[in-house]
């Protein structure tokens, strides 16, 4: 935050007594000053924040108008960090995504709901599946600012600018948001194996391998498997996860390592008949297939969209 939003909020601070009425009305009052100007967000979000934390349930005076201001200055400014990519101008489409990195913290939690920022449809019956008991009775309502599209972006770009470290932290909030969407679980697990933490990008894929709808991120998730276990020496049963992931989907990729395998091993792995794969594959605790509760999940969609694959 620059010291000209600094300053505002310590002006902003000092009007509020702790009476509710009153300190609804200065909020709101600062609210529809500064929501038309973008270098103003970092003081809406926290004026959000107040709000919120005021009544401790959703209230409706972070008004509609300001929530659309700050939506177009999002889509304007990952539109914007597209075309500095397409340019080859990394670090400027950074800089231009990075005052919106925080939307995603612009809404708290309460007793009563939580904000959530859903890839799918899947991923909001998963979600209720695997954490109804952590939840519960709590409402899920989607995050009205759409964070995760940019958040994405943002951390993507962090990765591929060799700042992995720094990607780790809005990664984890995007998992946070949507817990059960493999592509961030992905790039996490990635950003992981850039820092070195194998533990922690190993039990990233392992999460995602329950998550995943498709045979192709199911492979995915066996290759990031297969070369964590091999970066810690377990070279046979990282060939093993490597043929999975080839019986999910053939990969030019998952033969390599396969090859490298055999290089730092010092002998070929062996390759082993279907039937033979996969019982060794479940003796070592590893799904062969996608998982029951998204296979029934899947098959609900199915029947409730039939021109869909249940992903939107």
């Amino acid at each position: 935050m620059d010291a000209e939003n600094r300053s505002r909020l310590t002006a902003l601070y000092s009007q509020l007594n702790g009476e509710k009425e009153h300190d609804r009305a200065v909020l709101t009052q600062y609210a529809e000053q500064h929501r038309r100007d973008p270098e103003d967000l970092p003081l809406l979000q926290e004026i959000g924040r107040l709000l919120y934390e005021l009544d401790g349930k959703e209230n409706e005076l972070l008004t509609q108008q300001v929530i659309e201001d700050m939506l177009r200055e999002q889509d304007a400014a990952l539109a914007d960090a597209r075309r500095l990519c397409r340019l080859g101008r990394t670090d400027e489409a950074l800089r231009r995504l990075e005052p919106f990195a925080g939307d995603a913290d612009s809404f708290a939690d309460s007793d009563e709901f939580l904000w959530m920022d859903f890839h799918s449809l899947l991923d909001g019956l998963l979600f209720q599946d695997y954490f109804s008991d952590e939840i519960g009775d709590r409402e899920i309502r989607r995050h009205p600012l759409r964070p995760g599209e940019l958040l994405y972006a943002y951390a993507c770009l962090l990765v591929e600018s060799g700042r992995a470290d720094e990607a780790l932290d809005p990664l984890q909030r995007l998992v946070g948001l949507d817990p059960v969407c493999p592509k961030y679980l992905f790039e996490l697990g990635d950003a992981c194996k850039r820092v070195g933490d194998f533990e922690e990008a190993f039990s990233a894929a392992q999460w995602a391998l329950e998550c995943v709808s498709t045979d192709a991120d199911a492979a995915r998730c066996c290759r990031d498997l297969g070369y964590c276990m091999a970066e810690a020496g377990e070279f046979e049963n990282a060939a093993l996860l490597y043929q999975l992931s080839i019986r999910f989907q053939p990969s030019p990729l998952a033969e390599a390592e396969l090859r490298w395998i055999g290089e730092a091993s010092g002998a070929l792995p062996v390759r082993y008949e279907e039937d033979e794969l996969l019982r060794r594959c479940e003796a070592l605790g590893v799904p062969t297939g996608l998982s029951e509760t998204v296979q029934k999940n899947l098959r609900l969609l199915k029947s409730l969209f039939p021109d869909s694959d249940g992903q939107r």
